[in-house]
């Protein structure tokens, strides 16, 4: 029978059309909770809630009057008097959206009775139905092929389609997270969920290839069976076609010893691998697997190294003579894309030690000892006064004397002025003896002036 009076009270206080009830808070304005998990929807009321409902998203009205409890998974609470308050385990999709709270309560004030509503908006989060790569508005389902002598720059979507809500993208080439240009956009789906894409400008570098280019989804729909599963990871190996990559200068190659068994390594990026090539030595040829017609020089077969994918490395062993380091030399390689020359110097001295900046440093620190020292001795210098600085500190602790104290410098300026005889006529006597009147005070005070 309480249904029925909370009903009867509602009722009335809309056909009163007094809406003096007001609710003052939600426990939350949105909240966003995963598929079987539990969430609590509180509403509280300025006056005592006689009764209150809940509406679902999809229209049902629930009547929460005390120990009520719905289709096995709603359940009325009981907190405090001015609260609406109910219990939602077992979260399903068809709760997503707007749950509306409705109190119905007696006006303080006239005594009617009078409601008040406010919305809860619950999120039911959706893990995304898929994630996949996508490149010129293709899925990838297998490597990702490109030619760098064509083009080095390709952008690929990272698709998480159907989720709810937004999800987040991480890129990685192998293990490393890639810092690189990366649009987020969105494309309408079905029932509210959102398609979210990302597009990463992809920069390619031959170090990258037989590497997994890797975007990473993450979403708190996700659960940890589907994390453990990779169900979050769209991936692809990174197939990049190159012919051997190129150094920018000669390189000297050092300590090389005279009259012993030396031997030159080269190493080199290439995809597909190299199937020929040879050493020049002056003008001597070797091939690459062969020797010379002397068989003063061997060349092994090019070999992978292991260290990176498409790196390989190719020896050449000689007896190293002083009239071998004066002679050019070269490496050429060629693959199925074109042929790279690789000059190289040999040195019978050991390799020069890193250029250091200890020397510009040592200078640094000399100058500054010396202003240091200077600076003593000019302090010192002042205090005995010694270098012309006798005469002037004592004239110069006087003006500081009258510059301190302004009203002893005024007294002494007035009685200056009260002293001073009135003017005379200038004569050719007058002005010689004040010339030597000037001469005498100027050598007195060793050049040293008042300021004014």
């Amino acid at each position: 029978m309480a249904w029925k009076f909370a009903l009867v009270l509602a009722c009335s206080a809309l056909l009163s059309g007094v809406h003096s009830v007001e609710v003052i808070k939600q426990n939350h304005k949105e909240v966003t909770v995963k598929v079987g998990e539990e969430v609590q929807l509180t509403c509280t009321a300025d006056v005592e809630a006689l009764g209150c409902t809940f509406r679902t998203p999809g229209g049902k009205t629930y009547s929460m009057f005390k120990d009520a409890f719905y289709d096995g998974r709603i359940k009325q609470q009981t907190l405090e008097p001015k609260d609406c308050s109910m219990i939602i385990t077992n979260v399903q999709e068809s709760d997503n959206g707007q749950w509306e709270c409705t109190v119905s309560g007696k006006d303080s004030l006239s005594g009617d009775f009078a409601v008040g509503s406010e919305n809860i908006n619950v999120v039911v989060a959706v893990p995304p139905a898929q994630v996949y790569l996508r490149v010129d508005g293709s899925q990838v389902n297998g490597p990702i092929e490109l030619n760098l002598d064509e083009t080095k720059q390709l952008f690929v979507d990272c698709l998480a389609t159907e989720a709810r809500p937004r999800a987040e993208f991480n890129w990685y080439i192998g293990n490393t997270k890639l810092n690189a240009n990366v649009n987020v956009r969105e494309e309408e789906g079905t029932d509210g969920k959102i398609t979210y894409i990302s597009t990463l400008e992809y920069n390619a570098a031959p170090k990258h290839s037989g590497q997994m280019l890797k975007c990473e989804v993450e979403h708190m729909g996700f659960t940890m069976q589907a994390i453990e599963d990779q169900s979050n990871i769209a991936q692809a190996s990174l197939n990049l076609k190159f012919m051997p990559e190129g150094k920018a200068a000669t390189e000297t190659i050092y300590g090389n010893k005279d009259g012993e068994s030396n031997t030159v390594r080269m190493k080199f990026l290439a995809n597909p691998m190299p199937t020929e090539g040879q050493w020049n030595i002056g003008e001597v040829t070797v091939p690459i697997g062969a020797s010379d017609l002397e068989g003063n020089f061997q060349s092994s077969q090019i070999a992978e190294t292991g260290d990176l994918t498409g790196e390989y490395q190719v020896e050449l062993t000689f007896t190293m003579t002083k009239e071998l380091a004066d002679k050019t030399y070269s490496l050429q390689v060629t693959n199925g894309l074109g042929t790279t020359q690789y000059e190289f110097k040999l040195a019978l001295s050991e390799a020069p030690p890193a250029e250091s900046a200890s020397g510009p440093v040592i200078i640094i620190v000399l100058v500054v000892v010396a202003l240091v020292i200077v600076g003593g001795v000019v302090l010192v210098a002042r205090a005995k006064g010694m270098m012309c600085f006798g005469e002037k500190a004592e004239q110069l602790d006087e003006e500081k004397e009258a510059f301190d104290d302004a009203e002893k410098g005024k007294l002494a300026g007035e009685t200056e002025k009260s002293k001073t005889p009135e003017k005379k006529p200038i004569t050719a006597e007058t002005e010689t003896k004040n010339e030597d009147a000037e001469n005498k005070e100027e050598k007195k005070s060793n050049g040293a002036h008042t300021p004014v």
